[in-house]
């Protein structure tokens, strides 16, 4: 008993420092942007990302609790490659179908979410970004189950490190503004799935299982309702704040929530 909680103890550790070190890094990233970056244009690139991860939160269909709630109870380990590339199939297929969607849908619902149709290319970056932040969070829960927080850890730090490199590169070097901040949070997280994918290999198997998948779904999408409110709170504050007070004010609100 000592030694089992010895063992969740460390890797809870683990675990806590790779999401962690990300937020450190989003801090730092602070002063050196709004140097180069007004207040309006920050708070576009912040409206975009609490957008695309209301998004997010809504596509992974509770498949993620799905996950934990079945494979333990899989018979071998080939059950288990088989649910996860069952899952994984379904978080590809349904990524890339709500990304063209938003993307084809960007010229009509910009105006309606960001208050201009001028935003239009970070709505379409954003939807771009969709399948790899999706494939991220899969691989996530993939390393979660099979129990390697150093595996984790090392996913989590890689794409915080090319999100930061990349849109410091783009933004300071390369002056693409907003776009780069986005564009540095679409390299981090491509990375990311492809390390992702790299990572959790082993745990994966040319197989497709329709029971399986339905079984999932059957637990998951109830939850869809609980992780929309979730995300309605995280990006509700943005919204009401740049239809009533403008996107400089979303800015530094941005700002603000990150200490």
């Amino acid at each position: 008993m000592r030694e089992a909680l010895k063992r969740l103890t460390a890797e809870s550790l683990v675990y806590g420092l790779g999401q962690v070190s990300g937020r450190v890094v989003q801090l730092l990233l602070v002063p050196i942007l709004t140097r180069v970056l007004t207040r309006d244009v920050y708070g576009v690139g912040d409206l975009v990302l609490a957008y695309t991860q209301f998004v997010v939160v809504f596509l992974v269909f509770g498949m993620d609790g799905a996950l934990v709630r079945f494979f333990y109870q899989e018979p071998d380990r080939q059950a288990r490659r088989r649910m996860v590339a069952t899952s994984l199939a379904f978080r590809v297929g349904i990524s890339l179908l709500f990304a063209l969607l938003l993307a084809a849908l960007a010229r009509w619902l910009t105006p309606a979410i960001m208050g201009s149709s001028a935003y239009r290319k970070y709505v379409a970056i954003g939807a771009v970004t969709l399948p790899f932040t999706l494939l991220t969070l899969f691989a996530n829960d993939v390393l979660r189950v099979t129990f390697q927080p150093w595996k984790f850890i090392t996913l989590n730090i890689t794409q915080t490190v090319v999100t930061g490199a990349v849109s410091l590169w783009l933004v300071l070097g390369r002056h693409l503004g907003v776009a780069g901040v986005l564009y540095g949070n679409l390299a981090g997280d491509a990375a990311a799935a492809a390390l992702g994918l790299i990572l959790i290999r082993h745990s994966i198997t040319a197989a497709f299982d329709g029971a399986v998948l339905r079984r999932m779904l059957r637990f998951g999408v109830p939850l869809v309702p609980a992780a929309l409110a979730y995300g309605v709170v995280g990006a509700a504050d943005r919204f009401f704040l740049q239809r009533v007070h403008g996107l400089g004010a979303v800015g530094v609100y941005a700002i603000a929530v990150k200490f």
